[in-house]
């Protein structure tokens, strides 16, 4: 069954920040439950492993437009058809973010049970980010 998470977040500060924050691969634990490194890139595309809740999975990086990210786990991966995308969009005071997360539960995970999971730490990993971001 197809789980949706999307979350929005307003930071004060600009959204090239953000996305500069985003992209400092190594250091996404300041604000994800997870420990992050960097892997060599392949065919043009950034990739990291990460580690989290004893799972070890690939990240495959794009870095689409001057305010996009997105990503999706490759090979092996605690979730199925992971897709997640970054959106900002600039304001006048600030940016706002909006923060969706696709995949599929695995045939012995309960849906709603992974979905709330997903859920709670994505929220989680945005207010550390609106933390770190705002007092720059």
């Amino acid at each position: 069954m197809a789980i949706c998470i999307s979350q929005t977040q307003t930071l004060q500060c600009s959204a090239e920040l953000v996305v500069a924050t985003l992209l400092d691969h190594e250091h996404l634990d300041r604000f994800f439950n997870a420990s992050f490194a960097t892997l060599p890139a392949h065919t043009g595309i950034w990739r990291r492993q990460v580690k989290m809740l004893g799972y070890q999975f690939i990240e495959h990086v794009e870095h689409t437009e001057q305010y996009s990210i997105e990503y999706y786990i490759a090979g092996q991966s605690p979730v199925k058809n992971h897709h997640a995308k970054i959106h900002l969009t600039p304001l006048k005071s600030g940016c706002q973010l909006v923060y969706v997360i696709n995949c599929d539960a695995k045939f012995w995970q309960p849906t709603w049970l992974l979905k709330a999971l997903i859920t709670q730490d994505l929220q989680r990993a945005l207010i550390k980010l609106k933390a770190y971001c705002d007092a720059c």
